[in-house]
């Protein structure tokens, strides 16, 4: 059982509001990661789409999509070392 002492519930009522609510920096920290997940950004999510696809419907759709979108998305992941090798073999297959 619970006992509270007299008084303790109106000391607790009393205390300042900053104390009980969370801060806005702290929320707004919780935010960001929550963005940054939803926002796995759109070059990604196309790229998962693209990938996920068949090869046949793949080569269609990848024909139909402008190249500077197609751009965008590889430039989203120019820092990934595996992109930056594909890109490379890919240009070396181009040349031959």
């Amino acid at each position: 059982m619970l006992r509270v002492k007299k008084g303790g519930l109106k000391a607790i009522a009393e205390e300042p509001e900053h104390i009980l609510a969370p801060s806005p920096s702290a929320s707004l920290m919780e935010e960001m990661p929550k963005l940054e997940a939803a926002q796995e950004n759109w070059q990604m999510l196309l790229a998962k789409a693209l990938v996920s696809m068949p090869p046949e419907t793949l080569s269609k759709v990848v024909g139909c999509i402008p190249s500077d979108v197609l751009v965008e998305v590889i430039k989203a992941r120019e820092d990934d070392p595996v992109v930056k090798l594909a890109l490379v073999l890919l240009n070396a297959q181009r040349q031959a």
